[in-house]
């Protein structure tokens, strides 16, 4: 008897095994090496992505939108801005090595196209965050998204510079306290 599979659940173990597979070769790797690391041919990842960019575009959008689910998942809806935020902080850092990676590949991934995001991974990857962070703490603007968007970021680089120098979530309460008080 033929086994049976679930070509959702199948296709999004091979995101999640996939992300690994970037992060540590990065961008440069190809369809073969891909195929090798998952322990399946390179047909049936053809099966499942048209290629390599396809498959990086959709492992980045599952893997962005996992973590606005957990993130989702943590925060109450009748908690305060400053408990949301909180969370939001500690959360990020806790997963402060896979947003790296994330980073990382998506820095890379914009250099191997020559300063170019053509298939729209890195805007649609921002936009999610921003949105998850417009939502999430309540945020009046885009711009306030934008800022606290360029924080996390700031704040994972910097802890690559320098890991004594930053004290994230301190630092994360203070912005927000700013805008609290701007308002």
């Amino acid at each position: 008897m033929p086994k049976i599979v679930n070509h959702e659940t199948y296709r999004e173990e091979l995101l999640e095994k996939g992300f690994d597979l970037f992060a540590n070769k990065g961008y440069t790797i190809t369809m073969r090496e891909l195929a090798s690391g998952l322990k399946v041919s390179t047909g049936t990842l053809y099966h499942y992505f048209t290629g390599k960019e396809d498959m990086f575009r959709q492992t980045m959008e599952h893997i962005a939108e996992k973590h606005v689910g957990n993130i989702n998942n943590q925060i109450q809806e009748e908690w305060s801005v400053e408990d949301r935020a909180r969370t939001l902080f500690l959360y990020v850092t806790m997963n402060e090595s896979y947003f790296k990676s994330i980073i990382f590949l998506l820095i890379e991934y914009h250099k191997q196209n020559n300063g170019t995001d053509p298939d729209k991974i890195i805007s649609g990857v921002a936009n999610l965050i921003r949105k998850i962070l417009q939502d999430q703490l309540k945020l009046k603007s885009e711009s306030e998204a934008v800022t606290l968007l360029s924080f996390f970021v700031g704040h994972i680089l910097q802890k690559v510079l320098d890991p004594m120098g930053s004290v994230y979530p301190l630092q994360g309460l203070e912005l927000l306290k700013i805008f609290t008080a701007i308002r």
